[in-house]
């Protein structure tokens, strides 16, 4: 025993509960409470209790306690054993009904049992009968199947060979292009040769006129100097012959002299007058020669600036040019490689489209409400295409499903053709929570949502919701990284016009330029555009460059004529400079017995005045002479160079001209060329390749369908066949052959509808005799056995 209230029982040492002490104690009439006497404080307890307790425990210690409890255990077996006598009388009664029951359920049952194994003698006959109809129409189905499929592969051949034919006309078409488009381009480039030579041409004859006129002008200037120069000669000879007539009127001392002598003493002696004045004279005529040489100089810089301007400008041009059609050159190239690369984009995208609604038409016949795939089921702008495709990533390919209840038909379905599809059903797509923005904060972004810019039926407003509700859309990279600052807009999902993405659990993906991507229609049309203007441009710029080398061409001509006048007043300068320091170097001269000869020109003034006059004139019209002579040498040198330049013009024109010639005949070979190639372009043009394998296809799906069909109804006629067979096991060592199954001998005089009328009628007397127990025959024989026992019991 111990302080906590807790006491353990030992018998032997072994530990024990205190029921197994009480019963092992109570026998003894020692009372229930002995085993206690050892407890501290229970002798003096019982010694203490009062009469009727203490009575208690000497009446339990003489066995009394033992005895009433066996007592009052023997008296509840007896009620137990009634009881139980009782229960296995009603029972016996119950059973003896169920059993007459049981009896009439069993002349139900034999009844039951005699029309069964005549309905399954029937049953046997029709099956036999139906399994060799279903054969028979089987082995029809596949006969009718093999033809189809000798026909679609005849048609497969020829759509095949009607493609390569296609395709090498195509490449025939692309090379016969690419050499009309060379033969154009070689042809631009000899009328633009054409053109040039024209323009030299006309150029030349410009100069060739000018040049003319101006032989012409000298010409008459030399007639006329020559005419003038006679005249004075001759009026020289009569002013000699008058100053040797007054020449005999002088003294001696006077004869002896010259009369340029003479002239030069008076002339120095009247202080140089004359001189003066005519040194002045042509001061002055020096002077307006410099002015005019100045002009020339000023005429000749304003015509050189000029010149370096327009040469300036024209190699800018040309420079321009040459980027242009470098430029013009590389986007031709391009705009092949993109007419290449659509005309690939477009057989892959039809030859996608026609596997993909032959897919659809498979499964519309197979799975009820099959609504399509993801990508065919909305629409939206061009722009937007990239980034709405790019959200949508892989599920635009997944199949949308208008119930769940077909998704095993589907399964089924795909199983058979083996191939892999995403699937979503409608109602079982899980509700969205939709995050709203308002329009000031998507503005300040410059953002909008993606769900708004796409249209689609709204049944599928929950799949799409569901797939880009929590999408934005930014114009461009760097909007998506300021967006990505506000942490409000974590949770959203941003994608670019140009498809980079920037997911809400922080990735972002950037799409590489390595990656090929399909043809953009827009931009081939653009490049297409923006290729003519270049042209356009190119063809502007050619023409203000050839403006700019006429105007320079014109320009090297004025300057030229400049150079030439120049050097003409030069050498006028030059002489006039000459004859100046020449008249200078005289006037300072003195003659011997100047004294002398003074006096006797005094006497005699009035005559060597005469005398002086006649040799003034007699020495101005020498000095005219020898200036004409001058001028005519001058004028007969420019003759012989202008008529040089005419030789050379000359030369240059029938040159351009016998070049403009053959460019022309090459022209007129390559316009023969390029149309003879446009006729067979035509000719290979003409042939309708389209309408052919548009009618081929159509054979192709009407086969197709047939095919399906036919399959469809085989594969019905099949799995009517294995349910017959699994139904039936005696079938299944005949389900692989074509033989027919003999039926019973009995029924080879009766119809299948007369044994089908019967095997009715017998069906509906065995439904009319109610629900069996199958189990009646063994459950009377078993009753009738627990009665027996029962009874024995």
């Amino acid at each position: 025993m111990s302080r906590g209230g807790i006491n353990n029982y030992y018998l032997n040492g072994n530990e024990v509960q205190k029921k197994q002490m009480i019963d092992i104690l109570m026998p003894l009439g020692l009372g229930t409470n002995l085993f206690l006497i050892i407890n501290q404080g229970s002798v003096d307890k019982i010694l203490n209790l009062d009469p009727n307790q203490l009575c208690q425990i000497l009446l339990e210690s003489l066995g009394y306690g033992n005895y009433k409890a066996e007592r009052t255990e023997l008296e509840l077996k007896i009620v137990e054993k009634e009881q139980q006598i009782e229960i296995s009388q009603e029972e016996l009664k119950k059973k003896n009904s169920q059993l007459e029951t049981l009896y009439k359920d069993l002349k139900v049952y034999n009844i039951y049992v005699e029309l069964s194994n005549k309905i399954d003698l029937l049953h046997k006959e029709l099956t036999v009968r139906k399994f060799n109809e279903l054969k028979e129409e089987r082995i029809n189905l596949e006969k009718e199947r093999v033809n189809l499929e000798k026909e679609y592969n005849k048609i497969i051949n020829y759509k095949k060979e009607n493609e390569a034919n296609y395709l090498n006309l195509k490449k025939i078409s692309e090379d016969i292009e690419n050499e009309i488009s060379t033969k154009i381009s070689i042809v631009k480039v000899i009328n633009d040769e054409i053109h040039e030579t024209e323009i030299i041409i006309e150029r030349l004859d410009g100069q060739m006129k000018l040049l003319k006129s101006k032989l012409d002008s000298n010409i008459n200037s030399i007639n006329s100097r020559k005419s003038e120069m006679e005249e004075i000669t001759l009026e020289n000879r009569e002013k000699i012959q008058r100053l040797k007539s007054l020449k005999e009127l002088l003294p001696d001392i006077l004869k002896e002299r010259d009369t340029n002598e003479l002239v030069d003493i008076l002339n120095n002696f009247e202080k140089n007058l004359l001189e003066s004045e005519k040194n002045n004279l042509l001061f002055k005529e020096l002077e307006s020669k410099r002015i005019t040489l100045n002009h020339f100089i000023n005429e000749f810089n304003v015509n050189n600036s000029s010149l370096k301007k327009i040469s300036a400008k024209l190699d800018e041009k040309q420079k321009e040019l040459a980027i242009l059609e470098e430029t013009f050159n590389n986007n031709i190239l391009k705009l092949k490689n993109l007419t290449k690369l659509l005309e690939k984009d477009q057989l892959l995208e039809e030859k996608r489209l026609n596997e993909k609604n032959e897919l659809i038409s498979y499964l519309t016949a197979k799975v009820k409400g099959v609504l399509g795939f993801v990508e065919d089921l909305y629409s939206t702008e061009e722009k937007y295409k990239v980034a709405v495709d790019v959200a949508l990533g892989n599920y635009k390919k997944s199949l949308i499903l208008e119930s769940k209840s077909e998704l095993i038909n589907l399964k089924n379905a795909v199983t058979r053709i083996n191939k892999n599809i995403n699937v979503f059903a409608l109602d079982l797509i899980p509700n969205f929570s939709y995050q709203t923005i308002k329009d000031e904060i998507l503005k300040k972004y410059n953002s909008k949502h993606l769900i708004d810019l796409i249209n689609f039926d709204s049944k599928l407003t929950k799949i799409f919701y569901n797939l880009i509700g929590n999408t934005l859309l930014l114009e461009s990279f760097e909007e998506a990284i300021k967006m990505r600052h506000n942490e409000f807009f974590w949770k959203f999902r941003l994608v670019t016009l140009n498809g980079e993405i920037f997911s809400n659990n922080g990735q972002i993906r950037i799409i590489e330029k390595g990656i090929k991507k399909p043809v953009n229609i827009s931009e081939y049309s653009e490049l297409k555009k923006s290729t003519e203007n270049l042209d356009s441009k190119i063809r502007r710029l050619k023409e203000e460059i050839h403006k700019l080398t006429l105007e320079q061409n014109s320009l090297n001509a004025q300057i030229k004529i400049i150079l030439r006048e120049r050097e003409r007043t030069e050498k006028e300068i030059n002489l006039l400079e000459s004859t100046i320091s020449k008249k200078q170097f005289n006037s300072q001269t003195t003659h011997p017995n100047s004294e002398k000869i003074f006096h006797s020109l005094r006497e005699n003034l009035q005559l060597i005045f005469e005398l002086n006059k006649l040799n003034e004139k007699i020495q101005i019209n020498r000095d005219r002479i020898s200036k004409i002579n001058k001028e005519l040498e001058i004028l007969e040198n420019e003759n012989e160079e202008i008529n040089k330049e005419l030789d050379a013009i000359n030369r240059a024109i029938t040159e351009k001209r016998e070049f403009k010639e053959s460019s022309v005949n090459r022209k007129k070979i390559l316009e023969k060329e390029i149309n003879n190639l446009k006729e067979q372009q035509f000719k290979y043009q003409k042939t309708n390749f389209i309408a052919e394998s548009n009618e081929l296809a159509q054979k192709e799906s009407e086969l197709l369908k047939k095919i399906f069909e036919i399959n469809n109804k085989m594969e019905l006629l099949e799995s009517k066949l294995s349910e017959l067979v699994n139904n039936n096991v005696f079938l299944k060592d005949n389900f692989d052959t074509n033989k027919e199954i003999a039926g019973d001998k009995s029924f080879k005089n009766y119809s299948t509808n007369e044994l089908q009328n019967t095997f009715t009628t017998l069906l509906k007397q065995r439904d009319e005799l109610g629900p069996i127990n199958f189990k009646v025959k063994e459950n009377y024989e078993k009753l009738k056995e627990e009665i027996l026992e029962q009874d024995l019991k």
